[in-house]
């Protein structure tokens, strides 16, 4: 999955939304050790780890979508889908779960690298919300940040 690809969805998003921030409407808290990176619009805000290449994204899209289409459409040429499952967040709000590997460019530089990214969806007050935890796959697994995007949470 490509860095720009990302920040171009990003910014189409900020366009098509009103005001606010990606976090407004939900409950969601990035682990300690990560730092706010960027917020584009009120659409995507971003959080980078401790280690190189490590980043939490949190996108808020203006309209519900099909949890499988949204599924689908967040997959780049280059990611292929290594696990899929339905689960249950907040108590009882139906989510989409996925592990992707591909290739994500380096902020700053031409190259690319192997990465993970894990994923999260879920559809609330005709919104849809996403989590992804990125991570070069020569670094260990953050569990933190792992569980941070199992708590993306829709407020009531």
């Amino acid at each position: 999955m490509k860095m720009r690809h990302l920040l171009a969805l990003g910014v189409a998003g900020a366009v098509l939304t009103a005001c606010g921030s990606a976090t407004a409407n939900i409950t969601f808290k990035a682990p300690a050790n990560y730092q706010s990176k960027a917020s584009i619009g009120p659409f995507m805000k971003i959080w980078e780890g401790p280690a190189k290449g490590n980043l939490i994204m949190v996108m808020s899209l203006p309209v519900a979508m099909d949890l499988n289409k949204t599924m689908s459409q967040s997959t780049v040429k280059d990611a292929h889908i290594e696990k899929r499952q339905d689960l249950t967040i907040c108590s009882g709000q139906r989510a989409i779960y996925a592990e992707m590997q591909g290739k994500t460019s380096n902020a700053g530089a031409n190259a690319t690298e192997p990465s993970e990214i894990q994923f999260i969806a879920t559809d609330a007050g005709g919104k849809t919300y996403m989590a992804m935890y990125v991570r070069p796959l020569k670094t260990p697994v953050d569990p933190a940040a792992s569980a941070a995007i199992r708590n993306l949470c829709p407020k009531a």
